[in-house]
C-alpha cells in the first residue's frame, strides 16, 4: 500500500498562479472527445482476501483490524497507568471489542443517557450481559489512540493539531485503501456534528448541522469511502511533494487523489468549492478524468454569458466555450433554475438530452433541454451524500466534551457503512444473503459482545 504522510510541516504558495491565470485562452465551439480517449481501463474486481468474507462480523474485522485493537489496548492500558499508576486499568483486547459493541447497540436505540441501558425499565438484555455499567464506563474514561507525553507543544515546529487521533485515522485510512475503487469517485464536504469545545471545530451555516468538525472525504458511487481527511487548518497542506501545486482551497482535491491509480481513466467528481482550471490540468496530467461545477470568477476570459444575460434566457438554453491552452477543457453554462456552469476534461454538452422539470407557470411537468455534462455529473456526483444519508440513521450519539471521542465514535460508523456496502458488493450474486444497514449492524454489535463467550464466526442462519 501507498505511504500516508502524516505530521505538519511548512506550507509553500505558488506565487505564479494568478500571472498564469490571465493567459487562458477559449474557443466557442462544441468539444466531443472519442470514447476510446475515456473508457476506463482499471479493474473493479475485489481482492481474494475480501472475496472470502463471509459473515457480517468477518467485514468489520476487516476494516478494524488486530492492528487498531491493539493500538486502542496499549495506549489505553498506558494512559490509565500516566493518570494513577497505583490503580492501572485492568483491560484486554476483548473488553474493547464489548465496547464497541455496545457502541453499535446503543445507535440502534436512543435513550437518554449511557446508565439508561443498564437500567431495569429500559435497560438491553444483551448490553447488560456483556460487561458492567462501571466496566463500560471505565474504558470510556481511559480510551486513548497514543501516548500524550509525545505530543509537540503548540507553538513549536511539528504541533500536531490531530496529535490524539492521528494513529486512528492512519490506521483506518490504511484499511479503506484496501479495496479497489470504482470507476467514478466523487470528494466533498462530511460533518461530523458536535458542540464540544476544539480549535478543529466549525461553523457552516448552510449545513443541517452546523457545528462540527469538517472531513474531506473520497467516496464511490455506492457511497463507499476511500479516503477522508479531518480539516485542521493550514496544516493539512503542510506536506507537498515537489510535484504538486498549491491551490488553495483545491489542494484538497489534490491530497486525495493522490491514491487514485495513474491512468487508468478514473472519473473524479466534485463541486465549486474546489474546482478551477490548474486543478483539471494537474488531474488530466495525472491521467484522471474530472468534471465538476464551478464559480464564474474562476474561469477569467471566458467570454460566457453573465448570470443576469442568462436569467433572460429560457430555462434549458446552454452554451459551451472550450480553453485550448495545454489541455482542452470544455466549459458549459446551464440555464435550469438558475445558471450553473460546468468544468470537464472528459465531456461536453453533447449529446443534448431532454429531462423533466416541474413549470410553475403550467403547473405540470415539461422537458427542456440538457447538456451531457450536466446528466454525468448529477448520476455520479452523490456518493459523499449517500454516505451521509446512511451515517444519519444510526449515528452515535454519545456525548463526549473530549474531540477525540466524537471523532472516534464517526469513523466507527463510517466503518460500519464501509462494511456493509463492501457485504452487499461481495454478496451481489446472492439475494438471499441480502440484508438491511440495521440488522448489519446489530449483527455486527451483538458478535462483538458475545466475543469471549461464543465464536462469533458461526454461520449465519
Amino acid at each position: 500500500s501507498a505511504d500516508i504522510p502524516a505530521g505538519p510541516s511548512v506550507v509553500r504558495k505558488n506565487s505564479k498562479r494568478k500571472e498564469e491565470y490571465k493567459k487562458v485562452i477559449w474557443k466557442t465551439k462544441s468539444l466531443t472527445i472519442p470514447e476510446e480517449q475515456t473508457k476506463y481501463r482499471g479493474s473493479n474486481s475485489l481482492s481474494a482476501e475480501i472475496m472470502a468474507l463471509d459473515i457480517p462480523y468477518q467485514f468489520f474485522s476487516f476494516f478494524f483490524n488486530d492492528e487498531l485493537l491493539n493500538l486502542i489496548l496499549e495506549e489505553t492500558r498506558r494512559y490509565s497507568i500516566q493518570k494513577d499508576p497505583s490503580q492501572p486499568l485492568q483491560v484486554s483486547i476483548t473488553d474493547i471489542q464489548r465496547y464497541i459493541g455496545i457502541c453499535y447497540l446503543m445507535s440502534l436505540i436512543h435513550l437518554l443517557s449511557a446508565r439508561d441501558y443498564w437500567s431495569d425499565n429500559l435497560g438491553n438484555q444483551t448490553i447488560k450481559e456483556t460487561m458492567s455499567v462501571k466496566e463500560f464506563e471505565k474504558i470510556r474514561q481511559f480510551l486513548h489512540f497514543i501516548d500524550n507525553t509525545k505530543e509537540i507543544p503548540r507553538g513549536i515546529n511539528g504541533h500536531d493539531r490531530l496529535f490524539k487521533v492521528r494513529p486512528l485515522i492512519e490506521g483506518i485510512r490504511k484499511r479503506f485503501m484496501q479495496v479497489t475503487m470504482e470507476e467514478c469517485l466523487s470528494i466533498n464536504e462530511q460533518i461530523c456534528a458536535t458542540k464540544s469545545r476544539s480549535i478543529l471545530k466549525q461553523y457552516m451555516p448552510k449545513k443541517p448541522h452546523k457545528w462540527g468538525f469538517k472531513f474531506f472525504v473520497l467516496c464511490g458511487v455506492s457511497g463507499f469511502a476511500y479516503d477522508f481527511e479531518l480539516y485542521s487548518g493550514q496544516e493539512n497542506g503542510a506536506i507537498r511533494p515537489p510535484n504538486e501545486p498549491d491551490l488553495g482551497s483545491a489542494s484538497n482535491v489534490v491530497r486525495l487523489s493522490r491514491l487514485i491509480p495513474r491512468n487508468h481513466n478514473h472519473k473524479l467528481f466534485f463541486d465549486n468549492y474546489f474546482n478551477s482550471l490548474p486543478l483539471l490540468e494537474f488531474l488530466s496530467k495525472n491521467g484522471i478524468l474530472s468534471l465538476g461545477t464551478v464559480r464564474r470568477n474562476r474561469i477569467p476570459n471566458c467570454k460566457l454569458p453573465l448570470e443576469s444575460e442568462m436569467k433572460k434566457e429560457k430555462r434549458g438554453y446552454s452554451l459551451e466555450q472550450v480553453c485550448i491552452n495545454s489541455t482542452e477543457i470544455p466549459c458549459v453554462t446551464w440555464m435550469d433554475n438558475k445558471p450553473v456552469n460546468f468544468l470537464s476534461t472528459f465531456v461536453g454538452s453533447l449529446p443534448i438530452e431532454n429531462i423533466s422539470r416541474f413549470d410553475k407557470k403550467l403547473h405540470k411537468k415539461t422537458d427542456i433541454p440538457c447538456p451531457f455534462v450536466v446528466k454525468q455529473y448529477n448520476k455520479h456526483m452523490g456518493g459523499v451524500d449517500l454516505l451521509d444519508s446512511h451515517l444519519g440513521r444510526y449515528r452515535n450519539k454519545m456525548r463526549s466534551k473530549k474531540y477525540y471521542f466524537r471523532v472516534f465514535y464517526h469513523l466507527l460508523d463510517v466503518i460500519m457503512i464501509n462494511s456493509w456496502i463492501l457485504y452487499k458488493k461481495v454478496k451481489a450474486n446472492n439475494p438471499l444473503s441480502k440484508i438491511p444497514l440495521a440488522k448489519f449492524r446489530e449483527e455486527v454489535g451483538v458478535c462483538l459482545c458475545k466475543i469471549g463467550s461464543e465464536t462469533p464466526n458461526a454461520k449465519r442462519g
